[in-house]
């Protein structure tokens, strides 16, 4: 899977404009930063509609835990985000915590998600 996720990178980066790539890298290195900041195993990272951040942490050990404390993690992300999000000028973010499983040939997932207070 990461393999074809490099292949992809590197062909967008030969096709691509210098603004998408340059993009691109910062986006891979912020979730990288959160990835690493808050122990996550997997983070997706998402534009939405030009002007909003939504960023996905993939079954967290947070799942599990209250609202507040879903929430006080969201705003935490969210100055994490914040430097990136002012250079992409984006105005909003969520953060989302979703619960994957696999059951027979499907995929299950249930999310809940949290604004970033910035």
């Amino acid at each position: 899977m990461k393999n074809l996720l490099v292949a992809i990178i590197g062909i967008l980066a030969f096709t691509s404009c210098g603004n998408t790539v340059a993009e691109l890298k910062d986006m891979n290195e912020l979730r990288k930063n959160i990835e690493h900041q808050f122990k996550f195993k997997e983070v997706n990272l998402k534009v939405a509609n030009g002007k909003s951040l939504e960023v996905t942490v993939i079954n967290s050990p947070y799942n599990d835990s209250s609202d507040y404390v879903k929430q006080d993690l969201a705003d935490a992300i969210g100055t994490v985000c914040s430097p990136y999000m002012h250079k992409a000028n984006l105005t909003e973010g969520t953060v989302s915590f979703s619960h994957n499983d696999n059951v027979g040939l499907a995929n299950v997932a249930v999310s809940h998600g949290f604004p970033m207070h910035l």
